[in-house]
């Protein structure tokens, strides 16, 4: 799946979630768990649908009225980033080892 569309644009979070809700499941539901940022995604567009504003607004004013002021709602493309923007680990040479827990790893 490509998704043409900007990463910062409406049509963007719409095509990534359409494409998510596509997928079949990885595990039955509350057989097991694990981390997805799927659900922030779901997370911004029901608040952006609720509150008829842009997700980082509602996070500015939320963030505001408890006093906290230097915050950054930081944004998808790398293109937008701040020069203090956090970013994902990215391990350009992995070292792939054998597992030391049963049945995961060969």
């Amino acid at each position: 799946c490509v998704i043409k569309e900007h990463p910062d644009s409406q049509t963007y979070n719409s095509a990534l979630l359409a494409y998510a809700l596509r997928r079949k499941l990885q595990f039955s539901p509350g057989t097991w768990h694990s981390y997805s940022n799927l659900g922030y995604l779901i997370l911004g567009e029901v608040v952006e649908t609720l509150s008829g504003q842009p997700f980082h607004h509602v996070m500015k004013r939320f963030l505001q009225d408890l006093d906290i002021h230097n915050i950054i709602v930081g944004k998808k493309a790398r293109a937008h980033w701040t020069s203090k923007e956090v970013e994902y680990f990215n391990n350009r040479e992995p070292q792939v080892t054998d597992s030391i827990y049963p049945g995961e790893g060969d």
